[in-house]
C-alpha cells in the first residue's frame, strides 16, 4: 500500500491502530522540536508558518477526504459540508477550488455559516432536526452527491444517512463516535440508499500534502488561525473546547 501512494492505509498499521501521521503523538504536536521522517518534508514556498502549519492536518484531511469522492463531485453535483471548524471550513475552499460541486454547509453556529460563505459554500444551513428534509428540497428531493461530516456524532451521522443520495458518497472525518444506522433492508423512505459508499477518511497521502499546499501557494486556499506562544497551549485547549477558536488554533514557539 505504501509503495502505491497510500500511507494512510499502511500495512504495518494493522487494522485497529492510526494510520502513520508525522508530527502526531510522542514525536511531535505541542513540542519546541519535532522529529519527522525527512521523506514526509515537502516545501511551502514563500507561505507563512503560521499559515502552513495547520496545511498538514485541516488541509491534507479535507484533501484526502475529498479526493477519495471526486467521481461523484462532477458538474451539477452538491457537497454538504457538515461542522464548519478548522477542518470544515478548509474544506469547503478545496471543494469549491477544485470540483464543479454546489457546497452547502451545516453548522449549529450563525457565525460559523457565515465562515462558510465567506469561503465559497453557496447556502448554509443551521443544524436542526430538519435539515435532511432541506437538503432534499434543495436537491429535488434525490439528495447530495457527497457528504463530508466533520463532527461525526450520532446526530450527523444520522443527517448524512437521511442526506445522502443514491450512488452518492459519505465520508466520515470526524472522531465523535457516532453511529451511522446502515442495514442491510431495502431502501425505502430514509434508509441508507442504493449505491452510496461510506468510508472512514483519516489525515492523507504526501501527494494529498502536496496537492493542498499548491492550493494554498496559489492563493486559492487559506485558512483561518488564531496564534497563541507556546506557553499558552492550556489557554488555547481551553477555547478550542469552548468551541470559541475559528478556524486553526497554532501554537507558536517564543525565539
Amino acid at each position: 500500500e505504501c509503495g502505491g501512494g497510500n500511507e494512510t492505509v499502511c500495512r504495518a498499521a494493522g487494522p485497529t491502530a492510526m494510520p502513520p501521521c508525522p508530527g502526531r503523538g510522542p514525536d511531535g504536536g505541542m513540542a519546541d522540536y519535532i522529529r519527522i521522517p525527512a521523506s514526509s518534508f515537502v516545501p511551502i514556498g514563500d507561505l507563512d508558518f503560521g499559515q502552513a502549519a495547520p496545511l498538514a492536518d485541516a488541509a491534507l484531511s479535507s484533501y484526502h477526504a475529498i479526493r477519495g469522492a471526486r467521481e461523484q463531485l462532477g458538474p451539477g453535483s452538491v457537497a454538504v459540508v457538515v461542522g464548519i471548524g478548522g477542518l470544515g471550513h478548509v474544506a469547503v475552499q478545496i471543494l469549491a477550488a477544485t470540483t464543479a460541486a454546489r457546497v452547502l454547509a451545516v453548522d449549529v453556529s450563525d457565525d460559523k455559516l457565515d465562515l462558510a460563505a465567506r469561503c465559497g459554500a453557496a447556502e448554509g444551513l443551521l443544524a436542526s432536526d430538519d435539515t435532511a428534509r432541506e437538503i432534499l428540497d434543495r436537491t429535488a428531493g434525490r439528495g447530495a452527491d457527497a457528504v463530508f461530516d466533520f463532527v461525526g456524532v450520532d446526530a450527523t451521522a444520522r443527517l448524512a444517512v437521511e442526506s445522502v443520495a443514491p450512488n452518492g458518497a459519505y465520508r466520515m472525518i470526524g472522531l465523535g463516535g457516532g453511529t451511522p444506522e446502515i442495514t442491510a433492508a431495502p431502501a425505502g423512505g430514509t434508509g441508507w440508499p442504493w449505491g452510496a459508499s461510506v468510508r472512514k477518511s483519516y489525515g492523507g497521502t504526501k501527494s494529498d500534502l502536496i496537492d493542498a499546499v499548491a492550493l494554498a501557494a496559489s492563493g486559492k486556499l487559506r485558512v483561518e488561525v488564531e496564534r497563541y506562544p507556546l506557553t499558552e497551549g492550556r489557554d488555547a485547549l481551553d477555547r478550542l473546547e469552548r468551541g470559541l477558536v475559528t478556524g486553526r488554533a497554532v501554537l507558536v514557539p517564543e525565539p
